[in-house]
């Protein structure tokens, strides 16, 4: 995003942020209780966020406000605003979520006051070319942590690549290596209907995984088409399996070092005469999802190196492992999500 010096404050094609700590947009000079605002970070469809500071904690925080930024866009704000919210407070309890502290109006113009997340988008992120197994390593926490709220009823709807941010700070890695990932922007069925939104939850959330996978595709990966219509524990178990072929065929094709310990243990245990059946066995996989990795390895797309593929210690745990399990309003999950997984815990500031 540009940004000039004006006699203001810092200019942004959204708005102006003051040197008193105030935000004039669109001719309204806008203060929220308790924040200094202090730069423009982001702009979409529906608003601005900017980066603020408790006056009081000196806290940093993000503040959205919700205006029309589209053309012919008559939506109310305001109700797309409270909409939103009520969705960040029904998954207040996952530290996946960026956590919601306040909210209001002022000058016609709904806010809400969010934690700010230290780090960058997930679009950005994958620019940097992180090598594959970190990045399924987010996409396993991403597919339970998603799969927990649908599971609650409350859907995205609008999961894109802009919508995630990813911390990479080494103060604040996941076990030391995976990037924390914090979810905002919650999409709203108040304009298209709730089965809409739901498809389209679905569909932009196995879109953005499919980013997150780049050069692999979930559906060339699974033997059964995505089941849009069934509860959010199969379509979980269905990102799963996805997830593991694609660490079979990668063992299968030669990434020996993706092999845990404890298979690794099993090969020389059993003596098999002929390593592709013994591979076989251990790391099943069909032969059209075979050839479909091996066509991306002969074209150049996937590198069967470690410093493509990544560490065999990011491929070890398997996507299905879940740690000790809570029940969200009287549900049981039945799988980790960042709500049980203590790790989680440790996130900080």
């Amino acid at each position: 995003m540009t940004k000039r010096k004006t006699n203001n404050g810092v200019q942004s094609p959204s708005g102006v942020v003051n040197d008193d700590g105030s935000l004039t947009l669109r001719g309204k000079r806008i203060t929220v209780p308790g924040v200094c605002l202090e730069e423009v970070i982001g702009r979409g469809a529906n608003g601005i966020v900017v980066k603020g500071r408790h006056r009081l904690l000196s806290k940093p925080l993000a503040v959205k406000f919700w205006v029309s930024l589209r053309r012919h866009n008559s939506r109310d704000k305001m109700a797309q605003g409270l909409a939103e919210v009520q969705k960040l407070f029904e998954t207040e309890h996952y530290h996946a979520v960026v956590r919601i502290r306040d909210c209001g109006e002022v000058e016609g113009v709904f806010y809400s006051v969010m934690d700010h997340f230290p780090g960058q988008t997930l679009d950005a992120w994958l620019k940097d070319l992180p090598p594959l197994g970190l990045r399924r390593l987010v996409a396993i926490r991403l597919v339970d942590d998603v799969c927990a709220h649908s599971h609650l009823g409350i859907y995205h709807g609008d999961l894109h690549t802009r919508n995630l941010l990813v911390d990479t700070r080494a103060a604040s890695l996941l076990n030391g290596r995976e990037p924390r990932f914090g979810i905002i922007d919650f999409g709203t069925s108040l304009f298209s209907g709730k089965g809409a939104s739901q498809t389209r939850h679905w569909r932009v959330f196995t879109e953005t995984l499919d980013q997150l996978l780049k050069p692999f595709e979930l559906r060339n990966l699974s033997p059964t088409p995505f089941p849009a219509t069934a509860s959010p524990r199969s379509i979980r178990s269905w990102y799963q399996t996805s997830l593991i072929a694609m660490r079979h065929v990668l063992i299968r094709l030669g990434a020996d070092w993706l092999i845990d310990p404890e298979a690794t243990h099993d090969f020389h245990k059993q003596k098999w005469a002929i390593r592709d059946l013994m591979l076989s066995e251990l790391f099943p996989a069909s032969r059209q999802v075979l050839e479909a990795a091996r066509e991306l390895v002969d074209h150049g797309a996937v590198i069967l190196s470690q410093e493509w593929l990544g560490p065999g210690s990011v491929w070890w745990p398997r996507p299905g492992a879940s740690a000790t399990i809570d029940e969200l309003d009287e549900r049981e999950i039945g799988w980790a999500t960042s709500r049980t997984d203590k790790a989680w815990w440790l996130r900080r500031s």
